[in-house]
């Protein structure tokens, strides 16, 4: 469904793609998220990065996983749509290569993600990334 130009299509395409973020800060690399976002998403770029240069250093995340609780789109256009995700984000830290914690942070009960979603030929992708968080 996700690979279909509907608004069910944006949605479930939306959920997708968190969760290529979700296994990005499993894996410590932005390598399969970057199939699904558009080269001009400046916050999408900053995330890979991040991901990417915390494995160069030989460090890792524990934690920090997502929980979807729901989806809604808005019809932009035929071509884009905006995906609202709410979700909730487990605690997490960031641990370097000898095992010693370096950071942590506490869990998000309620994080808005808002994705510019936008058709491109055969498949959607992400054109920009919002966030709010709750409590």
């Amino acid at each position: 469904m996700a690979a279909q130009q509907t608004t069910a299509g944006a949605g479930a395409f939306a959920r997708f793609f968190l969760l290529t973020v979700d296994w990005g800060f499993a894996t410590t690399s932005g390598a399969y998220m970057a199939h699904y976002f558009d080269p001009s998403c400046d916050e999408c770029l900053q995330l890979q990065s991040g991901l990417n240069a915390t494995a160069t250093q030989g460090w890792h995340f524990v934690g920090g996983r997502y929980t979807i609780k729901d989806v809604a789109v808005t019809d932009d256009s035929t071509d884009h749509h905006t995906a609202t995700i709410h979700a909730a984000v487990s605690p997490s830290k960031t641990v370097d290569a000898s095992g010693a914690e370096q950071t942590s942070a506490a869990a998000i009960a309620d994080v808005t993600l808002r994705l510019d979603l936008s058709w491109e030929s055969t498949s959607w992708l992400v054109d920009r990334i919002d966030s709010d968080t709750g409590s």
